[in-house]
């Protein structure tokens, strides 16, 4: 009776593993690794790592020449201590010599058409002046000696006070117009977006500047005379 009993128990054993291994699920944080499935695979070389890109070399002086702009106050600025550009600088630093003319000629404009407004307007006003001063006096001898000198005197009167009125409208309207024509000229034959961008070109030529820019050292000579028991000479040490 004892065997059958154990056989019974060992039966139930095995059944009840095998139904729980069958039931298990893997858990999700498990590690998955997948095999090579044939030979071939197995023999496969490894893949090379790739090496990490080397740093470009920045060119020579490229940090003291570069340029920085600024669109909105319209400044540029060279190098690493960066050292404000006027625009004449600028457009010499870029080697545009156009610009650099066109610029000049913007400049005299508008000194120019400043300059004539201040004279018209000095002048303008000055005649003026001049008009009123020199009206005849309608309560002086030569006017008051009758009738008909006196009515003369107010028909020359009347004519200079029109034109010296005539004179401050030039005055006023010569130096507004030549003085607002002057304030109004464009300071740069560009636009200071075509200025950024020619900054920015600059600079990519800097950075494609060949590495045989860069400057030498200077060579440099040294004389050291001496004298000995023997006799002298002069030693000449040199670093090239």
């Amino acid at each position: 009776m004892v065997r059958p009993i154990s056989g019974l128990v060992v039966a139930v054993l095995v059944s009840s593993t095998g139904a729980w291994a069958q039931d298990a699920e893997p858990s999700p944080d498990a590690v998955q690794v997948a095999l090579p499935s044939s030979d071939a695979e197995r023999d496969a070389p490894l893949p090379e790592p790739r090496a990490a890109p080397k740093a470009k070399r920045l060119p020579p002086r490229f940090m003291e020449q570069y340029l920085s702009y600024d669109e909105g106050s319209q400044q540029a600025r060279q190098g690493r201590a960066r050292r404000p550009l006027s625009r004449a600088e600028l457009y010499q630093t870029l080697g545009r010599a156009d610009l650099s003319a066109e610029l000049v000629r913007l400049q005299n404009r508008k000194r120019g058409l400043l300059l004539a407004g201040g004279v018209v307007t000095v002048a303008a006003t000055a005649g003026a002046v001049a008009l009123f001063l020199t009206g005849p006096d309608i309560n002086g001898a030569p006017c008051q000696q009758n009738i008909h000198a006196y009515n003369a005197c107010i028909g020359r009167k009347d004519v200079h006070q029109e034109l010296a009125a005539a004179s401050l409208v030039v005055a006023v309207l010569g130096a507004v117009g030549l003085v607002t024509s002057g304030l109004f000229t464009p300071q740069a034959p560009i636009a200071p977006a075509e200025e950024s961008r020619l900054a920015h070109e600059f600079n990519a030529k800097l950075l494609e500047a060949p590495r045989s820019a860069e400057v030498a050292p200077p060579v440099k000579l040294e004389l050291a005379p001496y004298a000995s028991v023997s006799g002298g000479g002069i030693a000449v040490a040199g670093r090239f």
